[in-house]
């Protein structure tokens, strides 16, 4: 039930990363910061298959973003601030699979 939850919470922090990724240099740094360290703090949790439920909904929410729109121009342009974002997916892939080993933090008794 809380990769239902963890799923669409990864795609609303992807969808707030796009929108203001054209906001500036510092806003787009707390947008990949937040997303990765909440990526990385689901990962080092008692159960790091969350994170990949939210990375999962990170890239795939990025993917349908990049595909473009129907009037044939892009949310995301070729610029610093674009390839930052698609680096970031980069790096949630990797922490998604990583958090597919469900090796996480052992339970605090």
């Amino acid at each position: 039930m809380r990769h239902l939850a963890a799923l669409p919470l990864g795609s609303a922090v992807a969808l707030a990363a796009v929108l203001v990724h054209r906001s500036g240099l510092l806003v787009l740094a707390l947008a990949v910061v937040t997303s990765l360290v909440t990526a990385a703090a689901l990962r080092r949790g008692t159960r790091p298959s969350l994170a990949s439920a939210f990375c999962l909904g990170w890239v795939a929410t990025l993917g349908l973003v990049l595909a473009g729109r129907p009037e044939g121009d892009w949310a995301i342009g070729s610029d610093l601030a674009g390839y930052t974002l698609m680096g970031t997916a980069l790096a949630m892939i990797a922490l998604g699979v990583a958090g597919l080993s469900g090796r996480g933090s052992p339970a605090r008794t």
